[in-house]
């Protein structure tokens, strides 16, 4: 399954990468094996460049790996 951030139950969705929560996630597919995130600093705070145009202002690095994706509605019976 691919999901995104506009995917209706994105805000439902916890991705892993190999078996770690995946943070700053903006796309996921769990049969393909990769995530998008925007790129963080050892601080966990999204990397922002100011001299970038508007549109590329957030660096999105994709990762390969096991991807799991969990919902949070699953664990009420729904998924």
């Amino acid at each position: 399954m691919r999901i995104d951030v506009n995917h209706p139950r994105a805000m439902h969705c916890q991705p892993y990468l190999d078996g770690e929560p995946v943070r700053h996630c903006i796309e996921a597919d769990d049969e393909e094996g990769w995530v998008k995130r925007h790129k963080a600093d050892a601080n966990g705070q999204i990397i922002v460049n100011q001299d970038a145009p508007e549109d590329e202002m957030l660096t999105v690095e994709t990762l390969h790996g096991k991807v799991e994706l969990v919902f949070k509605d699953a664990e009420e019976g729904r998924v």
